[in-house]
């Protein structure tokens, strides 16, 4: 009896024990974070540039930091903790990515995970004109003309709704219009918008002016903030060619040839089915050519020649020269050949004053062995009347003598002077130099006391010095 009792009383201490020690509740995990910044759609980037993501979340109760597991296309992790509720992430290549984020309390216990949060970076292309391959923009543009398109979508800058975008093909659009564009894309990848800057391009043309009958270079500057590649195509407009064009560091070179003829004139400056710039040019006769070069002497010609010729004095017993004074009528003088020299001063291209030396060897009227000796020397001023190309006729008019130089029966060394005029026909055969038919008539006193008419006929080769003009 006594046992039952100590047993009743020790399990009732155990009870009052047991119920004395306080109750805890057992351990419940952190809830999962609730994304409230997160990308809508897919978040485009041009080639060559990284893609910035910035994700928030709506803060957990007891959390003291929170576990943010960014997991890459080819299947690796990488974990970053923050006590803030922000994650951003800078330069993200195209790929499909996914994130989580996890609360942790103050013990380092982990929450919930998140839902996962799929990051799909995709890539757009964009080529600028002239240009055959994709490439950033410059200075956050690209230039009027500027291809884009993204793989698997089709895009456009209206605002159709994206059901519709969805439905069309890929297709490549061109922007044209200078300023600010949105990109919109849809397709098998997602959706996503980009804003674009589309830069214009300025066209400066140095000279428009062509000459009619030669090939001109025509410089035309091309400018823009955004990249303009080398291969533009040129097209001429009217009745001209084009030569190579040679792109420069500011724009582009285009050899121009305009036929004498030519009305219009003008070229287009494209990169596909856009038109850059349309080109009017101005045609303008070719200028006439310069007067030649002239010489040191240019104020001056000198003409220098040697003559051959016949003497021809008229016959008869009065009517012969009184070439020496002969008493005796065998011995006027009669014909003969002569040579000499010319030298001719043109101050002025048509009026000048010839000099020429010549030595006659005449016959006597008695004697057809006998040779007089004569030496003619005259001046005359010549006129050059008619010109045609490489022929001219010259006319002058002058005086002389006629000198013997020796005696022979009643003829005696003595001078006879002359008055004269006629008429020479020059041909040039080359550079400063001509041939010259000659035809004189010397008048001069006869035995008898009257007048006697001597014909002279005579072929030179005259050169110039000097001023270069017809002989």
């Amino acid at each position: 009896m006594m046992r039952s009792r100590l047993a009743a009383a020790l399990l009732c201490a155990l009870a009052g024990a047991a119920a004395a020690q306080p109750r805890t509740a057992p351990n419940r995990l952190l809830d999962a974070p609730v994304f409230t910044i997160r990308p809508q759609g897919a978040l485009p980037g041009f080639i060559g540039e990284g893609v910035n993501v910035v994700v928030g979340w709506r803060p957990v109760g007891e959390a003291t930091r929170y576990r943010v597991t960014l997991m890459t296309p080819d299947g690796k992790a990488t974990d970053v903790e923050t006590k803030g509720l922000r994650f951003e992430k800078q330069g993200l290549a195209p790929g499909r990515y996914q994130l989580t984020v996890t609360a942790i309390d103050k013990s380092g216990i982990e929450g919930a995970i998140s839902d996962p949060l799929p990051l799909n970076v995709i890539e757009v292309r964009a080529v600028p004109p002239g240009a055959e391959q994709a490439l950033p923009p410059r200075q956050g543009a690209y230039a009027a003309g500027t291809r884009f398109s993204v793989p698997a979508m089709h895009c456009e800058v209206s605002k159709a709704p994206i059901d519709d975008l969805l439905v069309l093909p890929e297709n490549e659009l061109r922007l044209t219009t200078p300023g600010a564009a949105t990109l919109r894309c849809a397709g098998i990848p997602g959706y996503l918008e980009k804003k674009l800057i589309v830069a214009p391009i300025t066209v400066a043309v140095q000279s428009k002016a062509v000459m009619r009958g030669a090939t001109t270079i025509v410089r035309v500057t091309l400018g823009s903030v955004g990249y303009i590649g080398p291969r533009l195509d040129v097209q001429p407009l009217g009745d001209i060619t084009l030569g190579e064009p040679e792109r420069t560091e500011f724009g582009i070179d285009i050899p121009v040839a305009a036929p004498r003829g030519a009305k219009t004139a003008g070229f287009t400056i494209q990169t596909g089915t856009f038109q850059i710039a349309r080109i009017d040019l101005e045609l303008v006769d070719a200028p006439e050519p310069p007067p030649p070069a002239r010489s040191p002497l240019d104020w001056a010609a000198l003409d220098v020649g040697a003559q051959l010729g016949l003497f021809v004095p008229p016959s008869g017993t009065g009517g012969a020269p009184s070439i020496g004074h002969p008493l005796n009528p065998g011995d006027a003088v009669t014909t003969g050949p002569f040579a000499g020299a010319r030298l001719g001063f043109f101050p002025i291209p048509r009026v000048g004053l010839e000099a020429e030396l010549s030595i006659i060897a005449a016959g006597y009227a008695d004697d057809d062995a006998g040779v007089a000796q004569i030496l003619a020397t005259r001046g005359q001023l010549a006129v050059r009347a008619v010109e045609s190309g490489r022929f001219g006729l010259r006319l002058f008019v002058g005086a002389g003598a006629w000198t013997t130089l020796g005696d022979r029966g009643s003829s005696q060394s003595t001078s006879v002077g002359e008055v004269h005029g006629g008429a020479a026909f020059s041909v040039e055969t080359g550079r400063s130099l001509s041939l010259r038919f000659q035809l004189a008539d010397l008048v001069t006193t006869a035995r008898d006391g009257g007048y006697a008419h001597v014909i002279e006929a005579q072929l030179g080769i005259v050169t110039r010095f000097g001023r270069r003009d017809s002989f």
